[in-house]
């Protein structure tokens, strides 16, 4: 228990994909000490979500506010410290959302730590179908086309050069080298439009850490999962 009251022993929590509606109809829990409050969802105990919705409304006031629509539902959304990066997206905008989950007289809001605008609309079907109940329909359909995709990508590894990643000492003398960037560039490098398979990115990054760093750009919303394992970036 005394590990809870020190916040450098806290352990960041994963931002979980939800709908909004997940939020709203939830129970919200407050803890004690540095143990983060959370909503009791069907997916389990949230505290960071990770949310893509359309800014239906702007506020500006002690606080700039946000309200943000994914179609379940909508929810305010909050910064108190970096007030800058609500004013960015516009009205209509579709944006992914990181941040926690905080209540205030009985009013459920996210306080933001990521808001960035999307371009493409497809991201929102994308969004939908890893929410939806029906994932495993929904590979067994594209069995197939999973099939051709890992017969490209196998073609495309034998035809390619061979892919050299700098050494742990060698990441330090490089800065462009940085293990995140360079794993978001391999994601880059090895999708040729389908996507790119979590194993492979492994495989190829020679990483040690790579499974840390590709969830981490997963919970910042630098890439995504199309499907259960196979990875694209945003």
């Amino acid at each position: 228990m005394e590990e809870n009251n020190n916040p450098q022993n806290v352990k960041r929590n994963i931002a979980v994909k939800v709908n909004i509606s997940d939020i709203i109809e939830g129970e919200y829990v407050k803890e004690d000490g540095w143990t983060p409050n959370y909503v009791s969802t069907n997916k389990g105990h949230v505290s960071r979500v990770n949310i893509i919705g359309v800014v239906v409304s702007k506020e500006e006031s002690a606080y700039d506010t946000l309200m943000i629509d994914d179609s379940t539902g909508s929810i305010s959304v909050r910064s108190f410290e970096n007030k800058e990066m609500l004013k960015t997206p516009l009205v209509g905008q579709i944006v992914i959302l990181i941040g926690r989950v905080r209540e205030y007289n009985g009013e459920k809001y996210i306080l933001a730590e990521i808001v960035r605008a999307i371009d493409d609309k497809k991201w929102v079907q994308v969004r939908k179908k890893e929410l939806e109940s029906e994932v495993k329909d929904f590979e067994a359909k594209n069995k197939d086309i999973v099939k051709e995709e890992r017969k490209e990508f196998e073609n495309t590894l034998e035809s390619k050069k061979e892919v050299v990643i700098p050494k742990k000492d060698e990441m330090v003398l490089q800065p462009q080298s940085n293990p995140y960037e360079l794993v978001l560039g391999l994601i880059k490098s090895l999708d040729t439009g389908f996507g790119v398979s979590y194993e492979e990115v492994i495989l190829d990054s020679k990483i040690k850490n790579c499974e840390e760093i590709i969830t981490s750009l997963i919970e910042e919303g630098e890439i995504f999962e199309i499907r259960p394992g196979i990875l694209k970036v945003l």
